[in-house]
């Protein structure tokens, strides 16, 4: 009888122990599914014909101009956050002496990138980014201008090249 009292005692304690050291707590797993984006070279950057001893400059003003570089990006879902990273050469190469070359980029959220030129982000050696918030489900366009510069000490002539690239994450 002893032996049944103490082993009723030790279940009992035991049952009163295990009732308040159990806690449970549950958290929700949640995500979010976006669109894919995708970045198409629609445009090229086009300087023309330049003079040797002059400059060219192709401002983003020009949004209907046919000479200005254009990026297309597709599958904007509304209201994220996007990253738009430009990444151009400092001088073009080609012909003659290096070319010097600054850059100038804005966006749009219309094919006709009338507000590009207010959506300018600052670009530092031809490099930079800039975060915007998508306001519509649509096509971001991206502009690039800039300057090519024949006018200092150098033999400039010939064709000159450089690649610009828009990197473009949600973030």
């Amino acid at each position: 009888m002893k032996t049944l009292k103490t082993l009723l005692s030790a279940f009992a304690l035991v049952a009163f122990f295990s009732a308040g050291a159990l806690a449970q707590a549950t958290i929700n797993a949640n995500a979010d599914v976006v669109t894919a984006l995708t970045v198409t070279a629609d445009q090229d950057l086009n300087f023309g014909s330049i003079i040797d001893g002059n400059s060219e400059q192709i401002t983003l003003a020009d949004a209907n101009n046919s000479t200005l570089g254009k990026f297309d990006i597709t599958g904007v879902s509304t209201g994220v956050g996007i990253d738009l990273t430009l990444d151009g050469p400092l001088v073009l190469t080609g012909g003659g002496d290096d070319l010097p070359l600054t850059l100038t980029a804005g966006y749009a959220t219309s094919e006709s990138g009338t507000e590009a030129d207010g959506n300018t982000w600052t670009l530092t050696d031809n490099d930079g980014s800039t975060s915007i918030t998508s306001t519509t489900a649509s096509t971001y366009y991206v502009y690039v201008g800039g300057t090519a510069d024949a006018s200092g000490a150098g033999s400039y002539s010939g064709s000159y090249t450089g690649d610009v690239t828009l990197t473009v994450n949600y973030n």
